[in-house]
């Protein structure tokens, strides 16, 4: 019963999200001086100066060798939330390091999305995925629950993440934040 794995790898939408022919997506990006907008077969592209394309909003792919925003935001979001309800008491480090990136990710999020977003909003979703996770887990049984926190994806990002000190998770997280791009889901793991 692992219902609770889509939650990790779901992608966040902050609102109803904008199809590939929104006229209002595509007003507000052709004002920018920093892509260009080609169309092949019909279908408009937007190719951002820090090698971001955006088929509509959130829809795009990140080549900016950074990777893709809100996808490591989900991952952080996702692991956090593992380790407050498998083990929070053991695992105020890794909280830490998390809560600094889902923080600066936050702010990033803020920042650069073409899509107007607060950190309010942002904070509830982080809140949303939390309740729902804690109401998926408690149907586990116990043997399955134990499972999850010591051997599902997240528990496995988990373990990479830790194989980092705190200095290097930073780094990463700072250097994952390094180039301003409109924040999108693709590529993910």
């Amino acid at each position: 019963m692992k219902r609770w794995l889509p939650l990790c790898l779901t992608v966040f939408i902050f609102s109803s999200p904008a199809l590939a022919d929104d006229n209002t997506f595509w007003e507000k990006v052709s004002k920018r001086p920093d892509l260009k907008i080609t169309t092949e077969n019909g279908r408009k592209t937007a190719h951002f100066a820090s090698g971001v394309s955006m088929t509509g909003e959130y829809k795009g792919v990140d080549r900016s060798g950074k990777g893709a925003i809100l996808c490591g935001w989900e991952m952080y979001v996702a692991v956090r939330n593992m380790a407050e309800i498998c083990s929070p008491s053991e695992e105020s480090e890794i909280i830490k390091n998390l809560n600094y990136a889902i923080e600066k990710t936050n702010d990033f999020i803020v920042a650069n999305s073409l899509h107007p977003v607060t950190k309010a909003d942002l904070e509830k979703g982080i809140k949303a995925r939390l309740v729902s996770l804690k109401e998926d887990m408690s149907m586990l049984e116990e043997n399955d629950l134990r499972q999850e926190c010591s051997s599902g994806h997240a528990a496995q990002m988990k373990r990479r993440m830790i194989s980092l000190s705190s200095e290097e998770f930073r780094k990463a997280v700072d250097d994952f934040l390094s180039i301003p791009r409109p924040p999108v889901t693709e590529p993910c793991l």
